[in-house]
């Protein structure tokens, strides 16, 4: 399953703010052949429900679509499997959780295609690797660049 990007730096991404963008720059610099193509901004699971009551409404709808959860990158491997990756310059908890929650959901979105739970970080904090290891989530620490700030 190709993704619709190619695996290359590009001038903007979808859903990447700035540091997310640096970070994942940074990461096809240092591993240029590690995948094939990319998905950005991947909506997944149900998003909220809006309420009966709620009726016509025009903004119904953007409810559900607006609260879904987004992987910030899908990567497709040569070997048909694939990489939900975070993207999170210092990767705490919370990116624990989020990774944890978009893999189990972006597995029933790409029906039976092979994926694992990545985090990609200039730093990951004190006590998560062990987590990470648990739920068999790759952490992969680029460290800062000189002149760059833990901001």
């Amino acid at each position: 399953m190709p993704g619709r990007f190619p695996y290359n730096s590009l001038p903007v991404y979808p859903h990447l703010g700035p540091h997310d963008a640096r970070l994942w720059n940074r990461y096809i610099a240092e591993h240029p052949e590690e995948y094939l193509s990319c998905d950005y901004d991947v909506w997944v699971g149900e998003g909220a429900i809006p309420e009966a009551g709620v009726g016509n409404n025009v903004y119904k709808g953007d409810q559900r679509d607006l609260t879904k959860k987004r992987v910030d990158v899908v990567a497709y491997r040569a070997d048909g499997s694939a990489d939900c990756i975070e993207l999170r310059p210092q990767a705490g908890s919370s990116a624990i959780g989020t990774i944890i929650t978009n893999h189990f959901l972006l597995e029933a979105h790409l029906a039976g295609l092979p994926c694992k739970p990545v985090i990609i970080t200039d730093k990951a904090k004190a006590d998560i690797f062990g987590i990470a290891e648990k739920h068999g989530i790759k952490i992969i620490e680029l460290g800062f660049k000189p002149g760059e700030l833990e901001s």
